[in-house]
Formats: C-alpha cells, structure tokens, sequence
C-alpha cells in the first residue's frame, strides 16, 4: 500500500481540538459555492482512500482563467468532473444490491418504518393556516413518494437470489435513483437547516443518507443532503450500524 493511501492518522483519534477547527471551517464555507469538492476531497485524502486518479488529472487541467473567477465558478466545474469521471448512482446501486440484496431489503424497510413514523408526525399536527396546511400537504405527498421508493427498494431486493446479478438487481436499483431524486427534492423545498437539527427531520436526513452511501452514492453527492451537523454525524453512526449487516 502507498503512502497516499494511508489513513493520515493511521491507528489513532485525530486530536479533538483539529477535529472541532475542521467541522467549523465546514460550517462556514458559503453553502452555495459548491466547497464540498474539497471538504470531500481533503476527507477522503484524510481517510486514506484512494484517488481517482482520471479525475485528478481533470482537475489540475482546469485552465487559469477559470480558476480566476473565484471559487463559485471553478467548484462548478470540479464538480461537473467529478459526475462525468463517476458511475451513475443506478450502477452503483445495483453492483452493491446484487451483492448483498437481503441487507438492502432489510436496510430499506428499516428506512421505510422510521419514514412512516416521520409521516405519522406530520400528519397528526397538521397547521390550520390553509397556505401552511398546503404546503403540509405537498411534504406529505413527498414524503409518501420517498416511501414508496423504499417499499419498491425492499419488495424488489428481497425477492432476489443471494447473491444476485446486476440485471436482476436493476429495478430495486431504479428505485434508490428515485429515492435519492426525492430525498434532495424534500431537503431543498421544506429542510431549513434549523429545521434538520431537530431529532425527527435529522433521523430521516441521516438514515436516508446513509442508506444511499450503502447502496454506493459517493460522498460528494451526499453531502448536498447532509444540511446540518447533526444530521452528518447521525449518516456516520448508521453507516457503521449498515456496514455490521455485511
């Protein structure tokens, strides 16, 4: 194994107080410049994991005049070479489906209750305010489109073989391309990031999340879910609950 692919602090805790600088240095880059090309990149250099190296070539080509209109318009393109030098969620998706579809199955129906809780909730506190119980009502539409997701998710996966092929695993992995489709559609349209530090939104954030990292959605594009850091550090412990499935 290279040097580059060694954990940074190999064996040991990053000491807490850099650990608490990094996350605030997170917390205050402008959410809408597109920093978490590098925040991921920096973490997973920290992790060890090993670089995509068409992908780093890509980067450094970037010509000069587009790195001299500042850091909104060049983390647009890192971030456009990223998607065009990654698999698409859908393959990503079905390769791990296939592998391990009894996990998947059991993964997302977990997902889909905690869901059904979540809609629960909404559903018993409907606002009076005809403008505020429209727009409950269009969450809760959301929020039945995310459920339904995972329902086709889990009815699909457990119904294959173990393990499977990737054709087969393909509507299950349709499926988790929606789920990810709707997950960003309701954390723009109703999250705040107040909001997602609440228990009952960020348990949602947190699972769903982590249970598309399991399915193989790449960091980058998790974290445009991940609007609080209460909701990240939740995606990290049920990541690790996922990972004890294997």
């Amino acid at each position: 194994m290279g040097l580059s692919q060694r954990p940074l602090w190999n064996g040991v805790q990053a000491p807490t107080e850099i650990t608490q600088m990094w996350e605030e240095l997170k917390q205050r880059l402008p959410p809408d410049q597109d920093w978490d090309v590098w925040t991921t990149w920096y973490e997973a250099r920290l992790a060890g994991t090993p670089a995509n190296m068409e992908l780093e070539k890509a980067r450094v080509l970037i010509p000069d005049e587009d790195w001299e209109q500042g850091p909104a318009h060049v983390n647009a393109i890192i971030k456009r070479l990223i998607a065009e030098h990654s698999p698409s969620l859908k393959d990503l998706a079905a390769r791990r489906i296939a592998q391990q579809p009894k996990a998947a199955a059991v993964s997302a129906e977990v997902e889909r209750a905690r869901l059904e809780e979540r809609l629960k909730e909404v559903r018993a506190n409907l606002p009076n305010e005809p403008e505020a119980l429209e727009k409950a009502r269009e969450e809760i539409a959301q929020l039945e489109a995310m459920k339904a997701a995972l329902e086709t998710i889990a009815e699909e996966a457990s119904a294959l073989p173990d393990p499977a092929t990737v054709e087969q695993a393909a509507e299950a992995a349709a499926a988790t391309v929606d789920l990810a489709a709707q997950l960003k559609s309701w954390v723009n349209q109703y999250l705040t990031k107040e909001r997602a530090n609440t228990v009952a939104d960020g348990l949602v954030v947190a699972g769903l999340v982590a249970f598309l990292i399991w399915c193989g959605m790449p960091a980058w594009m998790a974290s445009s879910f991940m609007v609080a850091s209460f909701a990240e550090k939740r995606v990290w412990k049920r990541i690790k609950a996922l990972k004890g499935k294997d």
